[in-house]
């Protein structure tokens, strides 16, 4: 039986724009839980936080809410308790992004 566990956002779930810059939006509840995005400071859960990816020595570093340090993976893993199932979406690229 198929169970749907993501959707991208109805009507921009990717934009593009002039330069090569590109979004991919997708839909979010409180119930999903994000963990990944490489090395990465403070908790285990990700949930509602933004990071930067790029490889680059963060600033003004701070153990608990500094985007990532060294090394940074354009992938994270949602578990989402209320559907019960667990998937990852990596991003293949190596320009920098944002993950919010």
């Amino acid at each position: 039986e198929w169970k749907k566990f993501a959707s991208d956002l109805p009507l921009s779930a990717y934009k593009y724009e002039e330069g090569g810059r590109a979004w991919h939006t997708m839909v979010h509840s409180t119930s999903q839980y994000y963990y990944g995005h490489g090395e990465v400071s403070g908790k285990l859960n990700h949930s509602n936080r933004r990071f930067r990816l790029e490889c680059r020595d963060a600033m003004g570093y701070d153990a608990e809410n500094s985007d990532t340090l060294y090394k940074h993976m354009p992938m994270y893993i949602t578990r989402d308790n209320s559907a019960g199932v667990s998937y990852g979406i990596l991003y293949d690229h190596l320009t920098r992004g944002v993950l919010d």
